[in-house]
């Protein structure tokens, strides 16, 4: 057993220092509709280019580390205040008082590997250190939106404060690497021609219960496992070890889910709207979707006509931002920590807040 933990742990760790590896900067045109298996290795070619990759164990045990680290920083009650003073000195002091509390916490929960760490180093040469984690804690956040829901502000505007020219300066270095995907990570290795396979198709499909018998659903979990199994011996190479190549699929596997739990869930709704009221008039009082302004918490006032169009409207749109939150999501990314496109803090009746243009 121990052999075998030993032969996993190195596994894990010759993957991470692959995807460690190479640029991962990415453009991305989405398509809107479900996925159909003719044209798949297209749509899933364009669509890995803003699917994150999912995170290895060492990379989660980082983020727990970097979550605690926010948890108890002031970063926001100390920088985004009005008064005088000289506030790149502030967001300096804030910015290296959490990489301290985080180099603390690596070093308690792993004492030798902290050590190696930060033994004799000066603070500027841990930047890929500092890097790799604020990127495992955005990337994570992609992938999980219910997650993270104070630290990942507290993240970003730190990450913001240190693109500025000024900060930069004076840190010594970039904390903002841009987002592990799957499509930047096979291309880096050059074997994105992976996605072109058929086999991608069963290797990734999220497998249903609904409708089908048990000997079915066992039928077509063995037929995933093994096309899985096919496309890591077929294509894994010296530069990029198998595990790399599950990690990707499993990767592909979880924005299925996402969006069968998020974009179909809108669908369905859908679906029910139609199958069960009609468009123009109520066929009775019980099936009536008006409301009234003041009566059970409504705060317009639409006949049934008009909430259905409005439900369904509603309901479109958010399918199609859910089918894309992803692209949507690097998109936001890229604009908060564009060195370019800096913000402003301004009143804005809710207290101060930071505004910045959307470019993208």
């Amino acid at each position: 057993n121990e052999d075998e933990a030993a032969v996993a742990d190195n596994a894990d760790d010759r993957a991470e220092e692959v995807l460690d590896s190479g640029a991962f900067s990415v453009t991305f045109s989405a398509q809107s509709g479900k996925v159909e298996t003719e044209g798949f290795a297209e749509w899933i070619k364009e669509r890995a280019k803003y699917i994150p990759l999912r995170l290895t164990l060492k990379e989660r045990k980082y983020l727990r580390l970097l979550e605690a680290a926010l948890n108890v920083s002031e970063y926001t009650d100390k920088v985004d205040v009005l008064m005088y003073g000289d506030k790149t000195k502030r967001i300096v002091g804030q910015i290296k008082e959490l990489c301290a509390i985080l180099s603390g916490l690596v070093l308690a929960s792993d004492y030798k590997a902290g050590q190696k760490l930060f033994e004799d180093r000066e603070f500027g040469e841990n930047e890929e250190f500092y890097r790799r984690v604020f990127e495992i804690g955005r990337r994570h956040k992609i992938m999980n939106p219910e997650r993270m829901r104070n630290e990942y502000g507290k993240l970003m505007f730190m990450l913001q404060d240190a693109q500025t020219n000024e900060v930069k300066k004076v840190l010594g270095m970039d904390l903002v690497a841009p987002v592990k995907t799957v499509h930047s990570v096979l291309e880096a290795l050059d074997i994105g021609y992976l996605l072109e396979d058929e086999m991608i198709v069963v290797a990734t499909r999220e497998i249903v219960e609904r409708g089908k018998t048990r000997a079915q659903v066992q039928l077509e979990i063995k037929q995933k496992e093994r096309a899985v199994e096919y496309l890591c011996k077929a294509y894994a190479t010296n530069q990029c070890p198998a595990e790399v190549i599950r990690q990707c699929l499993y990767s592909i596997g979880d924005n299925h889910a996402y969006l069968r739990f998020t974009r179909d869930a809108c669908e369905r709704m859908r679906g029910y709207l139609s199958s069960w009221f009609e468009p123009k008039k109520a066929e009775s009082d019980d099936l009536s979707l008006a409301i009234f302004t003041g009566r059970s918490g409504a705060r317009l006032t639409h006949s049934h006509e008009s909430q259905y169009h409005y439900v369904t409207q509603t309901l479109t749109l958010w399918r199609e931002i859910l089918h894309d939150m992803f692209m949507l999501w690097h998109h936001a990314d890229g604009d908060l920590l564009d060195s370019r496109n800096t913000y402003r803090l301004k009143d804005t009746g809710q207290g101060l807040n930071r505004v910045q243009q959307c470019s993208r």
